[in-house]
């Protein structure tokens, strides 16, 4: 009687020229590495602990390995490491999710990231000098809508400049501190942040 590791459905066709225990590992690989992209997604990183910046560097880090593009902060204002963690979280979520779309899809060599206070206002910049992208809101997918309604409801705005083959630019501006209660209330009242 023989066992199966994996049900054949999710090995790709048999190559005579290459040993089914290569096939397997590099599935197993890929596998891994899908299960770490999750965690990445989901994993509430230490930013009050550590700083906002530095939780984006350790994340820039991971995602280089991967593709190698080069990465410039341009300015960062420390004052934004002294908001409450929820919203330094949230800010995190943004700016993760724009860098790893930029890692993902631009084709770039570079990205320049800034965020900085302006007087009421944490202003998010994040350029890359990729392919870009027709930039039309019915092309945006997930992670793209969450964070627009995620500014949106924090009572910010949020700018994409791009064409196809000019690169992408973000711009956010949210109000400076909002308060968690204030997130509740528009949450309560039919609204969502992710």
């Amino acid at each position: 009687s023989q066992s199966r590791i994996l049900p054949p459905s999710i090995l790709p066709k048999n190559d005579s020229s290459i040993p089914r225990s290569s096939v397997i590992m590099q599935v197993l690989d890929d596998s891994i590495n899908k299960i770490r992209d999750v965690y990445d997604r989901i994993v509430i990183p230490p930013v009050k602990e550590i700083g906002l910046k530095q939780v984006l560097l350790d994340r820039i880090s991971e995602l280089t390995k991967k593709t190698p593009i080069k990465v410039e902060v341009r300015s960062y204002d420390k004052e934004i490491d002294n908001l409450e963690e929820y919203y330094l979280f949230i800010l995190y979520r943004i700016c993760n999710e724009i860098i790893t779309n930029a890692f993902i899809y631009s084709n770039s060599k570079k990205i320049s990231m800034s965020l900085v206070k302006r007087y009421a206002d944490i202003s998010i910049g994040i350029e890359d000098n990729g392919i870009g992208f027709g930039g039309k809101i019915s092309s945006w997918k997930g992670g793209l809508v969450k964070c627009f309604l995620t500014i949106d409801q924090l009572g910010g705005t949020m700018d994409i400049i791009t064409a196809p083959g000019k690169g992408c630019m973000f711009i956010a501006r949210i109000p400076y501190g909002v308060k968690y209660s204030d997130i509740l209330d528009k949450i309560n009242n039919g609204g969502g942040i992710s």
